[in-house]
Order: structure tokens, then C-alpha cells, then sequence
């Protein structure tokens, strides 16, 4: 039996209720969408600067979620209106991907809000860089940041083979983030797509 692909997490829009209303994200058009669950009816909508891969999270009244664009967005969950967003991104560089522009440090772990901490990853190779961060629910200010995590050259014995690139001096190892955030009391886990996930001390980075 084939096991599931951990990378199809957003072939369709993920939604949540609270509250009589539906929420959702979009892939095609960037847009978070809140619709009434009785009859459908669209309440409001937000558009992002690139795709919105996760469900929104709603607490407290706020709707919070992230992008391809690099952001962290918390919008008034009644009215649709932005309350903070916060680039997770280091800089404002763009590529395509997936024939889209996004940020070149995309947000594809969602964000996770917990105990009035949002947590958000910022990119998703290490050799550009990995940003794990804890922001303040009330207004996406920085708690703390771990930007040392993402690349990183280890020493390993034995000496170099032409036919074993592995088996040198040096072994690069990262964190690959893709995927939506777990956390438990103490601990944030930040999945890796394919990969084993890694842990991170929640109150500390």
C-alpha cells in the first residue's frame, strides 16, 4: 500500500467554522474567503499577495493565516478588515514558483496559534535561510526568532569518494519546512514534507 504523499496539502481550499461562518484560503487566487454556513452567502473576502496554502486559524475573534507572499496576516474575523500582518520573509525578493511570484522565503507551514502566540516558518530550503518564528497574537510583534537553524555544515569521518558525495569532510544538514505546525505544552513541530520533523522549545526558539 502506497502511504500518503505528505506534500498534497493544498489540491483544495482546507476550511474551518466558527461562529455560523465558513472560512477557507485559496491556492488560485490568493484570497481568504468568509461565507455564512446557513446559505453560503459571502460575508467578505481579503486577497493576499500570493497563495494561501493552510486554513485560516480563527481565536478570539481574529482570523490569522500566512502566505506564499511571505506574510502573516490577522484579520477581524467579523468584518474581514486587517488587524496586523507581519513579513516572516527577511527581505522583499520574489521568484516564480510554480509559475506564480512569491516570496522567495514562502510561509508553507500555515500559522498555529497557541496561548496567544502565533508561530510561522519563513522559507522552505536551508541554503536560503530558514526563519521559525513567535509572534504576539495581539499585534505580530517579534517574541522570538531562530534564524540559525537552517544551515548547517557538519563534520563527518572517513574521507572523500568520487562515487560517494555523502561519505567528505563535511555534511550539510538544514530544516526543509513544508507542512502545517504542531504543538504540544512545550514543544513546536515544524514537519519536513518527506522528511522527519523537527522540534522546537516553544517558549525559547
Amino acid at each position: 500500500i502506497r502511504p500518503p504523499n505528505r506534500m498534497d496539502f493544498d489540491y483544495a481550499p482546507a476550511p474551518v467554522v466558527a461562529n455560523g461562518t465558513v472560512y477557507f484560503g485559496s491556492t488560485s487566487d490568493d484570497t481568504v474567503r468568509a461565507l455564512d454556513v446557513k446559505n453560503g452567502n459571502l460575508q467578505w473576502q481579503f486577497t493576499a499577495g500570493g497563495p494561501v496554502r493552510f486554513a485560516p486559524q480563527i481565536v478570539e475573534g481574529k482570523v490569522y493565516f500566512a502566505s506564499d507572499d511571505g506574510y502573516v496576516y490577522c484579520l477581524d474575523a467579523v468584518a474581514g478588515k486587517p488587524v496586523w500582518k507581519f513579513r516572516a520573509a527577511p527581505e522583499a525578493e520574489q521568484l516564480i514558483g510554480n509559475g506564480r511570484m512569491i516570496s522567495r522565503w514562502p510561509v508553507r507551514t500555515g500559522a498555529l496559534v497557541a496561548d496567544g502566540v502565533v508561530f510561522a516558518v519563513a522559507g522552505t530550503w536551508n541554503t536560503e535561510g530558514i526563519y521559525v518564528y513567535a509572534l504576539k497574537a495581539t499585534d505580530g510583534s517579534v517574541l522570538w526568532c531562530n534564524d540559525s537553524g537552517g544551515f548547517v555544515q557538519k563534520a563527518v569521518g572517513g574521507r572523500w569518494k568520487a562515487d560517494d558525495p555523502h561519505a567528505g569532510e563535511f555534511s550539510t544538514i538544514g530544516v526543509n519546512p513544508q507542512g502545517a505546525l504542531l504543538a504540544t505544552a512545550d514543544t513546536l513541530v515544524v514537519p519536513q514534507a518527506h522528511n522527519t520533523r523537527v522540534l522546537y522549545d516553544r517558549k525559547t526558539g
